[in-house]
């Protein structure tokens, strides 16, 4: 039997070609089974710069009266100064502001009016501002009147256009003062000894204050003993002879005070009441 020689060269040559073909062919096209789709991740295409956003404006703020000082729940005394500052936002130019004080009884004392946004308003806390104590009169007559520790509210209002904004601050007024430490009500004191007086001080003390002895109450009552301290809280004094009124049987009175005029200085004071002995 002859053997056709072309034939079987053809033969040789097509297996020597597809193992060729099958050594060269990558190992992870092996693994895919047949029939099976090969899938080729896409290209990432370079993502272009966005613009950056634009910052709108705040159109929804609400017209307003801002009040910077004072701050919330303050607290200031007579003859201090409060400081008034505030400004106004979304409220047309031109705006006129009132200031007013409002007492906790409702009452109202104006401090200021047709000011203009931004302001600044310095207030000297007066004996106006305060409510008044009315005090009976022991020997009959008129009553007196004393300021007393006050709540209340800086009410700020601006008007523009025929309308009206509000804003308010609470603060509270309270009188300075001082309260005597020793001696002791019903002490005993000698002539000729020295002792020491302290007193506290309530509120901004006083450069200084005057220590006075007497006797008496109300109109009849009478200084024997006065001398002028800086205030420091303290001073020592020697009882003179005659701080003794002769034959006077009843209690003495030693006071320390403010012996100047001007409010809140008139109201600084306080007294307690011992016996005074050779």
């Amino acid at each position: 039997m002859k053997t056709n020689r072309p034939i079987m060269f053809f033969v040789i040559f097509l297996c020597s070609w597809l193992g060729i073909v099958a050594s060269v062919w990558p190992e992870e096209q092996k693994r895919v089974a047949p029939g099976r789709r090969i899938t080729v991740p896409a290209l990432e295409v370079p993502s272009k710069a966005q613009p950056p956003t634009p910052m709108k404006a705040n159109m929804n703020v609400q017209p307003q009266v801002v009040v910077a000082s004072p701050d919330e729940e303050a607290i200031f005394y007579g003859g201090e100064t409060c400081d008034i500052r505030w400004m106004t936002l979304a409220i047309p130019a031109g705006s006129k502001l009132k200031i007013e004080f409002i007492r906790s009884d409702a009452t109202k004392l104006t401090l200021g009016d047709n000011l203009s946004s931004p302001g600044n308003f310095p207030w000297k806390i007066t004996k106006a501002a305060f409510l008044q104590k009315q005090i009976a009169n022991p020997y009959g007559g008129m009553p007196s009147y004393f300021p007393q520790d006050t709540q209340g509210k800086l009410k700020l209002t601006a008007s523009s256009e025929g309308k009206t904004y509000e804003n308010e601050r609470s603060i509270s007024l309270l009188m300075p003062g001082l309260k005597i430490m020793s001696p002791k009500a019903g002490d005993i004191l000698h002539v000729g000894n020295t002792y020491t007086v302290t007193w506290q001080n309530i509120g901004p003390p006083l450069p200084k204050v005057d220590i006075m002895i007497g006797a008496g109450a109300g109109l009849g009552s009478i200084p024997s003993y006065t001398t002028q301290v800086t205030n420091t809280g303290s001073a020592s004094i020697t009882l003179p002879a005659s701080a003794l009124f002769e034959n006077w049987t009843g209690s003495y009175w030693l006071s320390v005070q403010s012996s100047a005029v001007p409010f809140p200085e008139s109201y600084i004071h306080d007294k307690v009441y011992f016996q005074m002995m050779k």
